[in-house]
């Protein structure tokens, strides 16, 4: 059983919660509270497994807004988004093409030119995933991330996000105005304005060269102050 409220045009909502039969539709301004969860759309069909929705779809759960143009709720609190799926809470803000809220996780699966971005930093990816509670999700495929404050541009597979700390796995190329590090794997502490190279980095400008089994880069302000390596150091330089 799911019990609905609805609005018509230009009109108050209802006073009582109704039963609506399976296969109903509801048209004009349709709005259906189900548990925490609140779904606002043009149109919605009621059927015995879901509800689906068309046009101007908009879900709240507490202060977790999305978007699309259409979707669909299971009763197993499983939502689809499709066409211009939009995720915002607080300062983190999800897009794609399509994707998945799994309610009772906090989780947005999306695919589809897939963006996330807020506190100063932009990643891109084909899909993946992202817990808007607790601030950490993965995304994969063709991925590029840039952060505002310390003007990095990073490529990679594969990039993991725990709050304000990114990990990245499988080789990553990783820019920053004249400089250009490649390595297997990389921590980024955004808020320490910290980045950790592992797997015999490299760093290469037009002149010069640095490898190590380690490598660490500090920046200020946007510029970098100070560049360490450890284990069999290299380094060399072009005329």
């Amino acid at each position: 059983m799911i019990f609905l409220f609805f609005l018509l045009s230009y009109t108050a909502r209802a006073d009582s919660s109704i039963y609506i039969e399976p296969y109903t539709y509801l048209y004009d301004n349709v709005e259906l509270i189900i548990d925490t969860v609140t779904v606002t759309s043009d149109r919605a069909l009621v059927t015995e497994d879901s509800v689906r929705v068309w046009s101007n779809l908009r879900i709240e759960k507490e202060d977790l807004v999305i978007y699309g143009g259409l979707g669909r709720y299971f009763f197993d609190r499983i939502y689809y988004i499709e066409d211009r799926m939009r995720a915002e809470r607080r300062e983190d803000t999800l897009t794609a093409g399509k994707g998945t809220l799994y309610e009772e996780r906090n989780e947005v699966y999306a695919q589809d030119s897939l963006i996330i971005w807020g506190g100063g930093k932009c990643i891109e990816g084909d899909k993946g995933f992202y817990n808007f509670e607790k601030r950490e999700g993965v995304v994969w495929s063709n991925v590029l991330f840039k952060s505002e404050k310390d003007t990095i541009e990073l490529a990679c597979d594969t990039l993991r996000v725990y709050g304000d700390t990114l990990v990245v796995a499988r080789g990553n190329t990783l820019t920053k105005g004249r400089f250009k590090v490649y390595s297997d794997t990389l921590r980024y502490y955004m808020d320490k304005d910290l980045l950790m190279f592992f797997g015999r980095p490299v760093v290469v400008t037009d002149k010069d060269s640095l490898s190590g089994d380690y490598i660490e880069m500090m920046i200020n302000e946007g510029e970098i102050i100070e560049l360490r390596a450890k284990g069999n150091v290299r380094g060399s330089r072009r005329e």
